[in-house]
């Protein structure tokens, strides 16, 4: 089969990602490796939309992650989507490491759950798009980071 030219191909990425942006799919993850354990994913040609994670053995740590431009309320699927293509499929704990979103930590200073605030929402997500079930939330705020992190514990069928 014929490959297309690059520009083609880029033409054709970028219409994909516009049309996810448009819509309600975010555009698909490309996952990198960076250190052991730890990925870097980016999505689409939005150099906005980043997800920086560890996978630990059946534990993930997410440590950063931005939809960038892509559709509200898609983080969770943009999440999942990068764990996938890593092979964590099934994690049976997902944390959130040292919480810096500013609309996340007033709503866990005025006292909301974890599984409350938008954070919590995004992890949720996450879980549903990988076909789990989330059995337990703790949220740490003496841990070693400057801010709290949020853990989830999951089940599958």
């Amino acid at each position: 089969a014929k490959v297309p030219p690059l520009e083609e191909q880029a033409k054709a990425a970028e219409a994909r990602d516009v049309k996810a942006q448009n819509g309600a799919a975010p555009a698909r993850a490309s996952v990198q490796p960076t250190v052991e354990g730890e990925y870097r994913a980016t999505y689409g040609s939005d150099p906005k939309a980043v997800a920086m994670f560890k996978v630990r053995g059946n534990a993930v740590e997410l440590s950063y992650i931005n939809k960038g431009g892509q559709p509200s309320g898609s983080a969770g699927a943009m999440f999942a989507d990068a764990l996938k293509q890593t092979g964590s499929v099934r994690p049976a704990q997902i944390t959130l490491r040292n919480v810096i979103n500013e609309p996340a930590l007033e709503q866990l200073n005025s006292g909301a759950p974890p599984e409350a605030t938008l954070l919590g929402q995004m992890v949720a997500k996450t879980v549903e798009q990988l076909g789990g079930q989330i059995t337990g939330w703790k949220l740490d705020t003496l841990g070693y980071d400057t801010n709290p992190s949020i853990s989830v514990s999951v089940t599958y069928p």
